[in-house]
């Protein structure tokens, strides 16, 4: 049982992980990692491959954005490999008001360096023929 720690994250998903991780690379020596699951068992194992960068937020846009910078050196920080290729993707509206939304993504998305751009259900189509 660890009686004490520096730092407790709380949450091991990829977020709380990668806080672990990095935390433990600037030297912190006892990083304790707590979640009520196990490890790697909710939803960032299910979203394994999936990088969308344009968010709801400013934050969240930089934080999904410095995720996939630190994806092209994963293999040399951890010794893990790890096979990333960006292949791009759709996020669609099924909703009026999702369209606002995704409006706002992507203004955001090229106001923050993303190469995002918003396309029509046409395109959408062609790009997946099952839509």
């Amino acid at each position: 049982m660890i009686d004490s720690a520096e730092v407790i994250v709380i949450g091991s998903g990829g977020l709380g992980a990668a806080t672990a991780f990095y935390l433990a690379r600037r030297g912190i020596q006892r990083v304790v990692v707590l979640d009520r699951y196990e490890l790697s068992s909710q939803t960032s194992p299910r979203a394994a491959g999936l990088a969308g960068q344009a968010r709801s937020t400013d934050l969240m846009t930089q934080l999904a954005m410095l995720a996939v910078k630190n994806f092209h050196h994963f293999t040399e920080d951890t010794g893990e490999p790890l096979d990333y290729v960006e292949a791009g993707s759709l996020k669609i509206a099924r909703r009026d008001e999702d369209v606002k939304i995704i409006e706002s993504e992507v203004a955001r998305g090229k106001r923050l360096g993303l190469a995002v751009e918003q396309i029509s259900p046409e395109q959408a189509s062609r790009l997946h023929p099952f839509l």
